[in-house]
């Protein structure tokens, strides 16, 4: 039987990941050490994607909580804060490392709701530039109260020239209302893009 893992069982992932986020995040506060943490469970999650055969022995039911123990004293032992590697034990010892990576996703935006940061889709039927990118980022964190993390990215089949997505919702209707003028100045951006393309005598040949 095939081994099922939390990414094949989203709802399991996020109820299990909280738990265990919030312990680490609480502990983390407690400490002082959110930046350092995050930056280390980051760096974890990295290394076990780019090393397969690290990821088989974190991941495999058949792989012993002994073994696992081993592998991470030798690896993370004194090149990871006390906190780190004390959280990789008790994780190992209630078997569930193969949810680090859902883990180290929630335990990411806990650290994001707690500095008022918040991820923010963006996509565009064009590219945009550092200058619009910049004032759809005030603008948004204007509008959402909190301080709007883009990830952009292009698709020139979408209608009206801008989609924005705050986790799994689509923008509301008093945020899209204020960046109604701010879509109005893309497409025309747009438009103007595309006169200046046509070049001198163009329009009459068209």
């Amino acid at each position: 039987m095939a081994h099922t893992t939390t990414l094949d069982n989203p709802q399991l992932a996020d109820a299990l990941a909280n738990v265990y986020a919030r312990s680490l995040f609480e502990l983390a506060v407690e400490a002082s050490s959110l930046d350092e943490v995050t930056d280390e469970l980051t760096q974890i999650v990295e290394l076990l994607y780019s090393n397969p055969q690290l990821k088989a022995v974190f991941d495999l039911p058949s792989i012993s909580t002994d073994r696992r123990a081993k592998t991470i004293e030798n690896i993370f032992r004194g090149r990871v804060s006390d906190l780190t590697y004390q959280f990789l034990g008790v994780v190992n010892e209630k078997d569930r490392l193969n949810h680090l990576a859902p883990i180290a996703v929630a335990f990411g935006q806990m650290v994001k709701d707690h500095q008022g940061e918040v991820d923010v889709a963006v996509t565009t039927a064009r590219e945009l530039t550092a200058v619009q990118q910049e004032t759809i980022r005030q603008r948004l964190s204007a509008a959402l109260d909190r301080q709007a993390i883009l990830h952009t990215r292009v698709d020139e089949n979408i209608i009206g020239g801008l989609t924005i997505r705050v986790g799994d919702k689509q923008i509301d209707g008093s945020i899209a209302t204020q960046l109604k003028r701010m879509k109005h100045e893309l497409i025309e951006a747009g438009r103007e893009a595309a006169r200046q393309g046509l070049g001198p005598g163009a329009e009459g040949e068209a």
